[in-house]
């Protein structure tokens, strides 16, 4: 509360005094009176500077800033002050909605009171929050981008937005559902998060109609545990993920990452390729919660101009000769979360729209039965022959396996059709030691095989 109005006041006039001018009521209501106790940095912006109101509000600031809290007041007041709206939360999963964002220790619940409190009813993919005035507040699952086709909301608040399973397709659902007007009052979103450098968090920065707060631990230090703090400071403080995570700066790559956001070049159109093959990474299940299979389109071609290779020879001396060297675009991500038949059919369209020659699979997992789906997909399509399936067995550390394909990004030897966002951002904030995401294995294992032409077919 140190630069709260509130705190203002109660300097000018001494504490003790404040308190004792008020009634035991009026020292209730005065808990939850948002913007007496707010910091001016956690309060809803004002109009833009064209007057008009903005679109979205990204709230990016660090661990611990108070970005919770400014959500679930916004949501509050927005409830409360346009009887029968409806409006949606949404966060990384149906848990984190429940726990975070409504009962938890800032959220919704515990910051209104009695006589203002929603009747929170949860499901299986999120829940409904019923308020006394005849609003109601969706809340929603960033694992499941379907679920937010079709509604459409007077407002929305979405929490840690870039760690969504699919946090672009679930974007653009969100702003088409977006059109609600209230008594003449425009749809707003609003998105806290701490920052990751991806590119959906760079567009909605450079959106004409977004407005961004920022802030730091250090900012809400007087309602953390002081220990914890100075434990956090200790650690991160000086470092990359410190500026982060604790001070809420956007970097402008991932520390530790392979890959950074200025490594994906655009494809050229119209590109001749000499071989295309599909690479899958197979999900282990097939359930709700499971992960999505991977599957991506990359082709090789030559690159127009020769590149100077210099060679150490036995004698001491080097020789130079220019070779035109191989490069490699990735031309679809096609990853989807479906059943074994479901991938298989998914594989086998993208087989045929970029003319491929071969599927390449990751065996870990599934063995002979990643083959046999392929195979039996393929039959119930009607296809004639079989398939051609480069079986590959992950034997390799994930990092042994990305790495060379990371360097071919530095050498400039890959490109990137549009439409990738996803996969670039996968890319981008993975760090070696994580468990490595679906579209990204995919991808090492289509340029691997491109790139080393071992070609064990199997029929």
């Amino acid at each position: 509360m140190a630069d709260s109005l509130l705190a203002r006041v109660a300097k000018r006039v001494g504490p003790e005094k404040l308190v004792f001018t008020l009634s035991p009521a009026q020292r209730e209501a005065i808990r939850y009176l948002w913007a007496a106790n707010a910091r001016p940095e956690q309060l809803p912006p004002g109009p833009m500077a064209d007057s008009k109101p903005w679109r979205f509000w990204l709230d990016r600031k660090g661990r611990g800033a108070g970005k919770t809290r400014s959500g679930a007041e916004w949501v509050r007041s927005l409830a409360g002050s346009m009887p029968g709206s409806i409006g949606a939360i949404a966060s990384k999963t149906p848990d984190d909605v429940e726990k975070v964002l409504v009962a938890g220790p800032s959220g919704i619940l515990a910051c209104c009171p009695s006589w203002e409190r929603p009747r929170w009813k949860p499901t299986k993919n999120g829940g409904t929050l019923y308020w006394p005035n005849g609003s109601v507040t969706h809340g929603y699952s960033g694992a499941n981008p379907g679920s937010f086709r079709g509604p459409q909301w007077h407002y929305f608040w979405g929490d840690e937005l870039p760690h969504w399973k699919y946090p672009t397709a679930s974007y653009d659902n969100i702003n088409f559902g977006l059109r609600l007007e209230y008594m003449g009052r425009a749809p707003q979103c609003l998105f806290t998060t701490t920052p990751l450098p991806t590119k959906l968090i760079r567009k909605l920065i450079a959106h004409p109609r977004c407005v961004v707060t920022t802030g730091s631990t250090y900012d809400n230090r007087a309602n953390l545990a002081a220990e914890a703090v100075a434990d956090l400071i200790a650690e991160y403080e000086g470092t990359r993920l410190g500026r982060q995570e604790l001070h809420g700066e956007l970097l402008d790559d991932t520390p530790g990452a392979l890959w950074n956001l200025g490594m994906f070049r655009p494809m050229r159109q119209g590109a001749a390729h000499d071989v295309r093959v599909v690479a899958i990474d197979p999900a282990t299940t097939a359930g709700e919660d499971s992960d999505d299979t991977g599957i991506v389109v990359a082709g090789r071609r030559e690159r127009d101009e020769e590149v100077a290779i210099k060679e150490a020879l036995p004698d001491g001396t080097a020789k130079e000769e220019k070779r035109s060297l191989s490069v490699f675009d990735v031309l679809e991500d096609a990853t989807c979360h479906l059943s074994p038949d479901g991938w298989a059919k998914e594989a086998i369209r993208a087989y045929d729209a970029h003319e491929a020659d071969a599927f390449v699979a990751e065996v870990n997992q599934g063995g002979d039965m990643v083959a046999a789906t392929i195979r039996n997909a393929w039959q119930h399509l009607g296809r004639q022959g079989t398939p051609r399936i480069i079986m590959v067995t992950a034997k390799r550390a994930k990092r042994t396996r990305a790495e060379p394909i990371a360097a071919l990004y530095e050498q400039g030897r890959v490109f990137h059709a549009p439409g990738l966002d996803e996969l670039e951002d996968q890319l981008s904030t993975w760090v070696p030691g994580n468990d490595s995401p679906d579209r990204m294995d995919a991808l090492v294992y289509a340029i691997a095989d491109l790139s080393q032409r071992k070609r064990n077919f199997i029929t």
